[in-house]
């Protein structure tokens, strides 16, 4: 029986100090069906995308198709929640 595709959606800025923990949980999953991360980066300006090809071997060794955007904002703050 096929197990569905789980996809797991990950929004980044600047995140280095809990985004080791989270992608090591990501690959610490039992689930046995295909799994996808796709992580959007919003403009970090620290080192979380560093983390993120660091780790990469380890989703992608672990079956775990990894999707990866860079968001570019214009807003002199980064980041801005209407």
């Amino acid at each position: 029986m096929l197990q569905p595709k789980v996809s797991i959606i990950t929004p980044v800025h600047n995140a280095e100090l809990w985004l080791k923990e989270c992608l090591s949980s990501i690959t610490q999953q039992t689930y046995a069906g295909p799994m996808e991360l796709c992580i959007y980066d919003d403009a970090s300006t620290d080192k979380s995308m560093d983390i993120v090809k660091f780790m990469m071997s380890g989703l992608t060794e672990r079956g775990i198709k990894v999707v990866l955007l860079h968001g570019q904002s214009s807003l002199p703050q980064g980041n801005l929640y209407l």
